[in-house]
């Protein structure tokens, strides 16, 4: 209700030299920013949010689109969450942070096999009233995955995009 997905492709100009990078359904995830004056009055203190990720892979080789779910179970007290998010294949798991005025969301992930990677986003407006409080509508933002190898037929990279509402 309160986020919207998308997709693009086209050229991206990346350095001074002018040299570019092709984009193929990539992906976004958008919504309303909260605002400082929200980011501080939230009062729900728990929340569970749950939803989509969508991203690019790279996978010794292959190269493919995959989607998955992503939630995060997030404490508004402690400023912290619990992650799992389903993604081609594996299940990668972490802690999420918010700044103090929760302006700004991010998360580490691991997975098995010394799979990192992590997250960083915005809480979305409005606030909404959940019955113990008022809390952040949910979560959009960006994901960066890999296996740590540059070896080739082995290297795997992953980026997209999660939305996440309550």
């Amino acid at each position: 209700q309160h986020v919207k997905w998308g997709f693009f492709m086209g050229d991206l100009s990346t350095s001074p030299d002018g040299s570019r990078q092709h984009a193929h359904l990539g992906s976004f995830a958008a919504g309303d920013r909260l605002t400082i004056e929200e980011g501080l009055s939230v009062t729900n203190p728990v929340v569970t949010y749950s939803g989509h990720a969508v991203g690019n892979v790279s996978n010794g080789g292959s190269v493919y689109t995959s989607v998955g779910t992503y939630s995060d179970v997030f404490d508004f007290g402690t400023r912290s969450g619990s992650v799992t998010m389903d993604f081609d294949g594996r299940t990668w798991t972490g802690t999420s942070f918010g700044t103090s005025n929760l302006q700004a969301y991010t998360s580490d992930l691991t997975s098995e096999g010394g799979f990192t990677g992590n997250a960083s986003g915005r809480f979305i407006a409005p606030l909404v009233d959940t019955g113990p409080g008022l809390s952040p509508a949910g979560v959009v933002g960006a994901f960066g995955l890999q296996n740590g190898s540059n070896a080739p037929g082995s290297a795997y990279r992953a980026t997209g995009t999660f939305a996440v509402e309550q």
